[in-house]
């Protein structure tokens, strides 16, 4: 028989095409481990700090795991992206002090036209 959605032919057997598929969305995980007496972070791949936990475990062994895992996307950002956020945040304020100075000059010259009108 042919599965049309997978592409495959089963030997004798039917499968149905009519599975839904799961999509998980995995994680990197920061963990700390305890291997041979030596305290090592690596980081795993999983959907939840749960499941981080059990594959770590189920790697350097039970009882492996330090600390609970955490998700990096919460760890904090590099020094390289911390430059750069800081980079964006300097223009953002330059582009603002840039639109208020010209706001400002146009108000300057805006009062010194109604001077001259009203002085005549």
């Amino acid at each position: 028989m042919w599965c049309v959605q997978s592409g495959f032919q089963t030997l004798g057997v039917q499968v149905s095409c009519h599975a839904r598929h799961i999509n998980t969305v995995m994680h990197k995980y920061l963990v700390t481990v305890r291997i041979k007496g030596h305290t090592v972070k690596t980081t795993v791949e999983a959907a939840s700090d749960t499941h981080a936990r059990l594959l770590a475990e189920w790697h350097w062994g039970i009882g492996s795991v330090i600390t609970s895992p955490r998700r990096l996307e919460e760890a904090q950002p590099t020094p390289q992206q911390q430059r750069v956020d800081q980079l964006k945040q300097q223009l953002d304020q330059a582009k603002q002090s840039a639109k208020l100075a010209k706001i400002n000059q146009q108000q300057i010259k805006l009062n010194q036209q109604r001077t001259k009108i009203y002085s005549k």
